[in-house]
């Protein structure tokens, strides 16, 4: 029994490292890397948090809380709310990464600034991103802010 026990969990372990989500961050960073050296591979970094981390946080955060059974959501409707997580996700993700790299693109790696001051402002672009996330990250937590559905007003105020 204890043999047989042994390989069940190896296989849920296999199981687990071999889902979709893995190989797309494996995927994305190792594209990126392949593609554009470290910081392709930062690139594909940030990708990877808004295709597949978010989304598998959300996931395992609706397992905790009841919503549904495991992270293969197989009943229609809450694979519906999950889909629209994971669009809107993306969608963010893929808005705030044009943006910024697209304003860096467009105006400091064309300019006659020295290399690294040009790199230093990417740099730059990061850290402040990075900021942004663990500042007001903490300040939710911090004021008990769950981003649950359930905890939203009745009422939208609109005036």
């Amino acid at each position: 029994m204890g043999a047989r026990q042994g390989s069940q969990a190896w296989a849920r372990r296999c199981t687990y490292l071999l889902e979709p989500k893995n190989w797309l961050i494996v995927t994305v960073v190792g594209v990126g890397g392949h593609v554009d050296g470290w910081a392709g591979a930062g690139w594909g970094l940030l990708g990877a948090l808004f295709v597949a981390v978010l989304p598998t946080l959300f996931i395992s955060y609706g397992v905790r809380r009841g919503r549904w059974a495991d992270r293969n959501v197989g009943a229609r409707g809450p694979r519906l709310v999950v889909l629209a997580f994971i669009t809107a996700s993306v969608a963010v993700g893929l808005v705030g990464v044009l943006l910024v790299s697209g304003l860096i693109e467009a105006l400091v790696t064309p300019s006659s600034l020295p290399t690294f001051v040009r790199v230093g402002i990417g740099i730059i672009a990061e850290a402040a991103f990075l900021a942004y996330i663990v500042y007001f990250g903490r300040r939710a937590v911090k004021a008990g802010e769950t981003g649950d559905i359930e905890d939203a007003p009745d009422v939208v105020p609109t005036g």
